[in-house]
């Protein structure tokens, strides 16, 4: 056990949340993995055919994602190059 005010954690603690590498890697994530057959420029295309009275709209919103909204941390830098994909038509559904 651990005493008060010490952050450190129990083996006990530790042991029973502890996950095996093989779980782990059943939910292991890549940063950069795509969807397969699926690009950023097939999702504008696809999300301009369903409103084009959006478009303005939307490419100025991609601009500022693309230039302050990385500058300011509010998305990655990798982000900027599948902006489309991940975050408009992610918003699209909302």
């Amino acid at each position: 056990m651990t005493t008060s005010g010490d952050p450190t954690v129990s083996r006990e603690t530790a042991s029973a949340f502890a996950v095996s590498k093989e779980t782990a890697s059943s939910f292991a994530v890549s940063k950069e993995t795509a969807r397969p057959g699926r690009t950023d420029a097939a999702a504008r295309d696809a999300l301009l055919s369903r409103y084009p009275d959006a478009e303005a709209g939307l490419q100025t919103y991609t601009e500022l994602l693309q230039g302050p909204g990385v500058e300011r941390g509010l998305i990655g830098p990798r982000e900027a190059t599948r902006l489309w994909e991940r975050h408009v038509a992610n918003s699209a559904v909302v």
